[in-house]
């Protein structure tokens, strides 16, 4: 059993790679192989021991940035989602051991993509990062197929890619008179491989060919301005108000050369709170002024007793033209469930009060046009950018304070959802962050614009708004529910050949 615990979290390991740092994208197409060849042999406890090892190389890699805060919330967020890929191999295990290629393929994917779709169901406490899928959106071949089927459909392909290897791989090393049987036999797993791998051609293939930019682009537009302040010292730090004010208004005048409809500060990014600071309020109105051009500005609000992380639309006149207020918020950071019962999370950073979330994803109107606002962490979920598209958002602004990330791969990993999110909507997609990465990304997840980490900087861009929406807004469950059907009709067929009737 030691042998298939190190060979699974050396899989696990070689997952985590694939993401930044260090991002060897290309690992994710055969990482899972090792992991799976064990499990295409073992089942109950044993493959869940080999699923949880595999999850806590994979997520421990891929969550250091968590340390950050403490290492007792790392091992406690890796230990969580290990325990998700345990099951995933116990359920993987008690459909396709010993079973058919057929089975196999159509089995592995579905339950990988099932239990990782389980983590958006959580509520309060979902966290989804960490989706295979976004290991590739550096690539544009294969990011395109997101517009059909979210990031999703990307995760199903690398699984599948990876489940096709490692069956054929097994076979042909196992195919002794002992395990000599129609489940194990090399040719039909050679020909599954080989339809696997034209399937992913394919996939790319038609990637390349709707890239084009000139799909996207023509009509009406809209020019906006990112600034990224670059502030080192996080919000916490006595020094943080003296520094927002020798960056963010010279760099917003500095923006105004460029004579933008939109300028977009990060997520909370004022030293107070915007509406409680009359001089927070005249700073941001006297610029946006003197720019001629509206502020989109991140900051905390009070209403009725409760807290938001909103961001207001403030238009060239000074006036507030709407607000809104993040609807998903991060568990234990800015609402923490059960709190009375957690007395010391201060001490880990945690706010001493729970932010309330918002209404809803509803889009901003400016100029004529429509866009939705989606803060922070909400870029982890598909469904919300998605939700805003179908309500009307015409383009996509993503606000963000990464600062507390700091150097870690946190940024990097964090902006690769934001790529996902323009690709699968369609639509452009500004990417404001504290400390970056910010961006200015096209329909087909190419990055126009860019700002590195901790560069102080302005971005600017022409956006244009589009109102066509993609199979995936329409219908952004449809991949889950293809798994669904797969597996069931995977079990209908192993059960059918368990009864002898072929």
């Amino acid at each position: 059993m030691v042998k298939e615990i190190a060979l699974s979290a050396a899989a696990g390991l070689m997952m985590g790679m694939a993401f930044p740092k260090p991002g060897y994208s290309f690992l994710a197409w055969f990482g899972m192989v090792p992991f799976l060849m064990v499990l295409r042999s073992t089942a109950g406890r044993q493959a869940f021991r080999c699923g949880f090892w595999f999850g806590l190389a994979f997520y421990g890699w891929l969550f250091w940035w968590v340390t950050l805060f403490g290492y007792l919330p790392w091992a406690a967020l890796t230990a969580i989602t290990a325990g998700l890929t345990g099951l995933f191999a116990w359920s993987a295990a008690a459909v396709c051991r010993r079973a058919p290629g057929g089975v196999w393929l159509a089995g592995v994917p579905a339950l990988w993509l099932l239990w990782d779709w389980a983590r958006t169901l959580l509520g309060p406490l979902a966290f989804t990062w960490g989706g295979l899928g976004y290991s590739q959106a550096g690539w544009i071949a294969v990011l395109q197929v997101a517009s059909l089927t979210g990031v999703w459909g990307i995760t199903f392909l690398i699984v599948l890619f990876n489940a096709a290897l490692a069956n054929l791989l097994f076979c042909a090393l196992h195919n002794s008179d002992l395990l000599r049987s129609e489940a194990y036999a090399v040719r039909p797993a050679a020909v599954h491989f080989a339809i696997v791998a034209g399937l992913v051609a394919a996939v790319c293939l038609a990637g390349l060919a709707s890239a084009r930019e000139s799909l996207y682009t023509g009509g009406d537009s809209l020019r906006i301005a990112v600034i990224q302040g670059g502030i080192e010292n996080s919000k916490l730090s006595p020094d943080y108000a003296v520094q927002f004010e020798e960056r963010y208004p010279p760099l917003t005048l500095e923006a105004g050369c460029f004579q933008p409809h939109l300028i977009l500060w990060p997520e909370t990014v004022l030293p107070d709170f915007y509406r409680q600071s009359p001089r927070m309020e005249a700073l941001v109105a006297d610029l946006t002024r003197k720019t001629g051009s509206a502020i989109l500005v991140g900051s905390q609000d009070v209403r009725d007793g409760e807290y938001y992380n909103t961001a207001f639309l403030v238009g060239p006149d000074g006036k507030t033209l709407g607000r809104y207020d993040k609807a998903q918020l991060v568990p234990f950071g800015e609402a923490v469930p059960l709190r009375r019962f957690l007395p010391s999370l201060e001490s880990f950073g945690v706010p001493a009060y729970d932010l309330s979330p918002g209404p809803g994803h509803w889009p901003m109107g400016y100029r004529g046009r429509s866009f939705g606002v989606v803060i922070c962490s909400e870029s982890m979920f598909p469904d919300i950018a998605a939700a805003s598209a179908r309500l009307g958002a015409e383009l996509l602004i993503v606000i963000t304070n990464d600062a507390w990330f700091e150097r870690t791969a946190a940024p990097a990993q964090h902006f690769q959802m934001a790529v996902l999110r323009a690709v699968e909507n369609r639509r452009y997609l500004a990417r404001c962050a504290s400390t970056g990465i910010s961006a200015v990304i096209s329909p087909t997840g190419r990055i126009l614009e860019r700002a590195d980490l901790y560069s102080r900087q302005v971005l600017t861009g022409t956006l244009h708004p589009r109102s066509q929406t993609t199979l995936f807004t329409r219908h952004g469950l449809a991949v889950p529910w293809f798994c669904f059907i797969l597996l069931i009709g995977a079990l209908f067929y192993k059960a059918w050949l368990a009864g002898g009737r072929i």
